[in-house]
């Protein structure tokens, strides 16, 4: 019996049956903790000391990241001349709608029975950030005239509109039965009472009437806007000798 407790007490402990892999470790540890070296298990890895970013990791991401803000303020700049063209094109269309509705409506100058028949129109020039809104007085009530700001005493300016930015009026095209023209020096658009039909008046790069020369009538006419920062965008305002207007892009 004294033989077995004595065997029991060697091979136990406070958890039980002490192994062979344990008494090493133990073994081990007392080795390690007697030659000043730290336990395995308080050393701090690599990855935990190695803290922070180095030089070329700084260097790395901050090219990447004006990179990108490069890129996204070019696409910025293009989405937002696109909105301005967009909405210069629809507020000239607008201006055309509105002097077609001054000149079929109860506004006019001068009294008797032709005082609301003066016509009302729109000039446009190529390459000009201005067009201007006129009231045709020359001789308003002749049907043969074709309401123009050629003759000074004919007409008179109402407002002129200023195009901000970098925005403006590219070319003037008027379609007649041949091809379209873009050669237009000075483009009249107006509208006589009672019918919504347009008026084209179109000055060719002589000063000429361009539609006399050619002995025919313009049937349709394009006003033309660009952006300077993309000038590869246009946008488009077509007027129909019938009075419609729509705008598009090329």
């Amino acid at each position: 019996m004294q033989i077995f407790f004595k065997s029991h007490s060697r091979f136990s402990s406070s958890r039980g049956f002490t192994t062979t892999s344990e008494q090493q470790s133990e073994s081990s540890l007392s080795v390690f903790a007697n030659a000043g070296v730290a336990k395995p298990e308080e050393r701090m890895p690599l990855a935990i000391r190695s803290s922070g970013f180095t030089l070329v990791e700084l260097l790395i991401v901050t090219a990447i990241t004006a990179i990108i803000s490069t890129i996204i303020v070019v696409r910025f700049s293009g989405f937002d001349s696109t909105v301005l063209l967009k909405s210069l094109a629809y507020e000239i269309a607008v201006g055309l709608r509105e002097t077609q509705v001054f000149s079929l409506s109860a506004l006019g100058t001068g009294t008797g029975g032709n005082a609301f028949r003066t016509p009302y129109g729109m000039s446009f020039t190529p390459d000009s950030r201005e067009y201007t809104f006129f009231q045709y007085t020359g001789s308003p009530n002749d049907p043969t005239k074709i309401p123009n700001r050629s003759t000074p005493g004919d007409y008179s300016d109402v407002n002129t509109f200023l195009i901000g930015r970098s925005l403006q009026v590219y070319e003037v095209c008027v379609t007649g039965s041949g091809p379209e023209d873009c050669t237009i020096s000075r483009l009249d658009i107006s509208f006589r009472r009672p019918e919504f039909d347009a008026k084209f008046f179109a000055v060719d790069s002589s000063g000429n009437d361009w539609s006399r020369p050619k002995n025919i009538g313009v049937s349709s006419a394009r006003i033309k806007v660009i952006s300077g920062s993309d000038p590869t965008s246009v946008w488009y305002i077509e007027v129909s000798a019938l009075g419609q207007i729509t705008v598009d892009n090329e």
